[in-house]
């Protein structure tokens, strides 16, 4: 699985700020960071693979944390994912698909995530994402990703 865009990466300095909409209403949804597991790939292509952690304070004493795997192809111009893990750029990033991947939902519970795509603006480091949950009900929701500590 690869994924075209410019040069990728996910700060893995930061920690972000998660806040979902649901169309009604936008709902804080915790705290999401990365951090970089392995850069893999072939002759003409490599991927960058993160290992991230979602989590969220659902009521005083009652923590909720899922985890799940993020991949995102370097280019030509950023063929180094150890660099550009500690910077914002313009990069789509996507869930890895082999394995579960799981998300705090709009009810602040841990919960398998379906699809995950997502746009990081190169300046400001804020991820732009729509997210699906696997489950007969689910619907897409937007998510924003806001740089938070450490940055």
């Amino acid at each position: 699985m690869s994924v075209s865009g410019s040069a990728m990466a996910i700060n893995q300095a930061c920690g972000y700020d998660v806040v979902l909409k649901n169309g009604l209403r936008s709902i804080p949804a915790g705290k999401f960071a990365c951090g970089l597991a392995e850069q893999s790939g072939d002759l003409w292509r490599d991927e960058c693979v993160y290992a991230c952690k979602w989590g969220v304070m659902a009521a005083p004493g009652a923590a909720v944390s899922a985890t799940s795997v993020m991949r995102q192809a370097t280019t030509l111009g950023n063929f180094d994912c150890d660099m550009i893990s500690y910077q914002f750029t313009d990069s789509d990033i996507c869930m890895d698909t082999f394995g579960p991947n799981y998300g705090i939902d709009t009810k602040w519970q841990k919960s398998v995530l379906a699809s995950f795509i997502a746009i990081e603006d190169g300046y400001n480091g804020v991820m732009k994402s729509v997210l699906r949950y696997h489950s007969p009900l689910s619907f897409a929701l937007t998510g924003t990703f806001t740089p938070s500590g450490g940055c």
